[in-house]
C-alpha cells in the first residue's frame, strides 16, 4: 500500500477516528467523537486483491483476499466488539457501532465475523474483554451461540457456511 494513500484515507477519517499507539496492541483506531448504534464509524477503504492469506490480509470473499488501504487496516480485535461489518460494495466492508461508542473509545472488530479462519495471529487474544475467548479466532472455531449473537452482521460470504466447509 502507497504511504501516499493510506495517510489520504487517514487524514479523511481523521475527522472521525484517529490512530494512535494503543500498547501492548500495537496500534489502533480510536472514536473522535460520540458514535451511536448502527451509524457507520468507519467507511470501507480501497481493498487490493492479493493471491493468499496472509498476516495482513483481510478475507473479502470465498478464497479471496486484500490489503484495506485505509484507518480500517488499524483496527484491533476484540472478542466482545463495538463494531459489526456492514458490506458496502466492491468488496468494501463499513464497520458500524454496535451500541454508543464514546469520543476516545477504541473502535474494535471481531475479526472472526470477517474472516473464516485466522491462521497468522500469536496464540493468546490480547483484547482484555471480559467474554474473551481466550484466542483470535475465525468464523469457522465459532460456537453456534456466538454465530447467534452476531446474526447476518458478519461478511455475506461467511453466512450459511458450517464447520470444515472450504470458505
Amino acid at each position: 500500500m502507497a504511504v501516499e494513500k493510506l495517510l489520504e484515507h487517514v487524514e479523511r477519517a481523521s475527522r472521525d477516528c484517529t490512530v494512535r499507539e494503543t500498547g501492548r496492541r500495537g496500534w489502533g483506531v480510536f472514536a473522535s467523537r460520540l458514535f451511536v448504534s448502527d451509524e457507520v464509524v468507519i467507511h470501507g477503504s480501497p481493498l487490493r486483491i492479493v493471491e493468499a492469506n496472509d498476516s495482513h490480509a483481510v478475507q473479502v470473499g470465498r478464497g479471496r483476499f486484500g490489503y484495506e488501504e485505509g484507518i480500517g487496516s488499524f483496527v484491533n480485535h476484540s472478542c466482545d466488539p463495538n463494531c459489526l461489518v456492514q458490506p458496502s460494495g466492491d468488496a468494501r466492508i463499513d464497520l458500524v457501532a454496535r451500541g454508543t461508542i464514546q469520543a476516545g473509545e477504541e473502535v474494535t472488530l471481531d475479526y472472526a465475523t470477517r474472516n473464516y479462519v485466522i491462521e497468522f495471529f500469536p496464540p493468546l487474544c490480547l483484547c482484555g474483554s471480559q467474554r474473551c475467548r481466550g484466542r483470535v479466532t475465525g468464523w469457522k472455531d465459532l460456537s453456534d451461540a456466538w454465530r447467534e449473537n452476531y446474526g447476518d452482521a458478519v461478511a455475506p460470504y461467511l453466512l450459511g457456511t458450517e464447520a470444515g466447509a472450504q470458505v
